[in-house]
């Protein structure tokens, strides 16, 4: 088993020093595409992306979302994600995207949305690992709701148009009102092989997540269907005094896999 932790181009020296596997750089809005280029080409070790999560429209600050019923938005968003992984698509490296449709309210014709997304991805080219949603979506001090990809059924159905899943456990466990554990066990199982990467943090209902491992809700008993996956440490805050919680999250996860599983070893510093 592999882990990481979330850098960005700004702390992604401090967080290198952590000696996990691998970084995933969370690609600002603020990132040039060339200053994107710059740290592709000159970091040394193993590197995801993930996609910018905001965009800038018309002058203002929007969530990023390939699903939009605006067109004209929808196909900004299809470009900046279209430049970020047609770029790292060159050097090996996958970019993992949210599929959109977070709005202020719950809708219940989500199919043109997920249409609308496959259209977008099947225009998008490089390596994409599609991630699933809960049902709430944190922005500032809003609480939005989040409308497709809540499910293996919705995942499965843009499967024709990514190259695999990163399945972010607390999203899974949030993306039901309860009984969240055997959600987990469902998208593990029906995903299967397709699951390309994870995100793993505890969660508590009725829509925390980033919990630091073992203070939330989540049964972590399905660590070992994970084999070699790269399993990112995603825990809120865990950046912060040089990267704290991520540190105290891989002891808690490596005391709670059998023994020889993983073993932390040194890593390229950038």
């Amino acid at each position: 088993m592999r882990f990481g932790v979330t850098a960005t181009i700004k702390d992604s020296g401090e967080m290198s020093k952590l000696g996990v596997d691998f970084l995933e750089l969370l690609v600002r809005e603020e990132d040039r595409i060339t200053d994107i280029e710059k740290f592709l080409r000159s970091f040394r070790g193993d590197l995801i992306l993930h996609a910018p999560e905001q965009i800038r429209f018309e002058g203002r600050e929007r969530l990023l979302d390939l699903a939009s019923a605006e067109k004209g938005f929808r196909e900004a968003c299809r470009r900046r994600i279209g430049e970020i992984s047609a770029l790292a698509g060159e050097m090996g490296i996958p970019l993992v995207v949210h599929p959109g449709g977070v709005l202020q309210e719950r809708i219940e014709r989500t199919r043109p949305l997920i249409d609308n997304l496959i259209e977008s991805l099947g225009a998008i080219e490089g390596t994409i690992w599609m991630e699933n949603m809960p049902r709430r979506y944190h922005l500032d001090d809003k609480l939005l709701s989040c409308n497709i990809l809540l499910n293996p059924e919705e995942m499965n159905a843009v499967r024709g148009v990514v190259d695999g899943y990163a399945l972010d456990v607390s999203h899974a466990f949030l993306s039901v009102e309860d009984n969240g554990n055997a959600s987990i066990a469902r998208f593990l199982d029906e995903l299967g092989r397709d699951v390309s990467h994870v995100h793993l943090s505890d969660a508590e209902y009725p829509d925390i997540e980033g919990v630091q491992i073992g203070e939330g809700d989540i049964d972590f008993s399905f660590l070992h269907r994970l084999g070699n996956l790269p399993v990112l440490l995603e825990i809120w805050g865990g950046h912060e005094n040089g990267g704290e919680g991520c540190r105290e999250a891989l002891i808690r996860v490596k005391a709670m896999l059998p023994p020889g599983t993983y073993n932390i070893r040194p890593r390229a510093q950038s």
